[in-house]
């Protein structure tokens, strides 16, 4: 890692796991503090990419029953 360079906070999350305001509502009470403007933001999209599933993103309920085991 570069000495030099600036950390910059972000933020990962499933929207079908939870919303955007969700996830940042989670960083703030994880960091003590809110996103930053300059944040970065991930969003992951859970797909079903079996060969019947044509890699279609998954509904909040199948996310939360695949995410079950």
């Amino acid at each position: 890692m570069n000495a030099n360079k600036k950390h910059v906070p972000g933020l990962v999350y499933w929207p079908q796991g939870e919303s955007f305001e969700e996830a940042r509502e989670r960083y703030r009470r994880q960091h003590g503090f809110d996103l930053p403007p300059d944040g970065h933001v991930v969003q992951l999209v859970a797909v079903d990419s079996s060969r019947g599933g044509n890699n279609r993103e998954l509904s909040p309920q199948e996310f939360k029953e695949a995410c079950a085991g």
